[in-house]
């Protein structure tokens, strides 16, 4: 079983271009992740030929860059339509397992930025990102499976419900703990009355 109940197990052993606090496990080209508290930004460590560019991104930028990715997936696979099974099995698979992929990096990298935000609206708003961004993962595969039906797996389902789920839960914990900050919820306390 993968997803975020096993997240850091799913990132040691898959996604090793994460670079928390103290650890040095870079590879080029790829994205780790920090908490920059100043600009309420995720920073990102980028490598381009060895060499660290840093740049920060917020929530937005990153939903939108990984929606933008979902986007060019689907048009990079639209040309094995109507092709035989030998032709498209292997490059679809693998565009299914780098949205896999992508929906476990940006769960990772959200809910990094949603540590330390300074309101729970922030947070809200973060959690609200990432149902999208599952719901339109969950479209995306189901439109492949559809045009592709050998090369998608239940598996890649399983896991965007998965991350859906913890998503939808935390989003419904956020928006209690607002609430319960702007009023008191009835039958918390007993009628004194």
């Amino acid at each position: 079983m993968r997803g975020p109940s096993r997240l850091n197990e799913h990132q040691a052993g898959r996604s090793g271009f994460f670079s928390f606090r103290g650890e040095k496990r870079a590879e080029p080209e790829r994205l780790g992740q920090g908490f920059d508290t100043c600009q309420k930004r995720v920073e990102c460590w980028v490598f381009e030929n060895w060499v660290l560019i840093m740049t920060c991104l917020t929530a937005e930028d990153i939903a939108k860059i990984n929606q933008e990715r979902i986007d060019a997936i689907e048009e990079s696979v639209a040309k094995y339509e109507g092709k035989e099974q030998e032709e498209y099995c292997t490059p679809v698979y693998r565009k299914v397992r780098e949205i896999d992929g992508l929906l476990v990096s940006c769960y990772s990298l959200l809910a990094a930025s949603t540590r330390e935000a300074e309101s729970l609206k922030e947070v809200e708003s973060t959690w609200e990102l990432m149902v999208a961004l599952c719901e339109r993962v969950l479209l995306t595969v189901s439109s492949l499976r559809e045009k592709f039906p050998t090369c998608v797996g239940e598996d890649v389902f399983e896991l965007a419900f998965e991350y859906r789920d913890a998503a939808l839960k935390r989003l419904t914990g956020v928006r209690e703990e607002i609430e319960c900050q702007s009023r008191i919820p009835k039958g918390l306390f007993p009628n004194l009355n």
